[in-house]
């Protein structure tokens, strides 16, 4: 029982870092969520694999609100895989400069919020 209750604790904790609106500097992003924007969106290479990093992260983050009682699991359930990306890129475009995270963070919030 106690490592039960740890590890809820972690994923509320996680939850709760994972979908702030940017990362706090002690969190270390891997994989192409540490890109910029702009180099996300640079080439077709780079915007392909950020593509799957959203896509990863979507899934986690719907993985750990849903384990920590937050949400039910299916933030983004009004639209498809590129609907997301299509939503972090409007982010990303106007906003070239902050983390491809932040931009999917901000994304998974506003669905969360409006229950898409």
């Amino acid at each position: 029982m106690p490592r039960l209750l740890a590890m809820n604790r972690g994923a509320a904790l996680f939850a709760a870092v994972t979908l702030a609106a940017s990362p706090p500097s002690s969190v270390q992003v891997r994989g192409d969520g540490g890109l910029s924007c702009a180099t996300w969106l640079s080439t077709q290479t780079a915007y392909g694999y950020g593509n799957e990093w959203v896509w990863g992260f979507w899934t986690g983050a719907n993985a750990v609100s849903a384990a920590a009682g937050t949400t039910d699991g299916k933030v983004g359930r009004s639209t498809d895989n590129l609907g997301i990306v299509g939503e972090v890129r409007k982010i990303c475009e106007a906003e070239p400069s902050i983390h491809l995270f932040a931009a999917a963070a901000r994304t998974f919030n506003r669905f969360r919020d409006a229950g898409l």
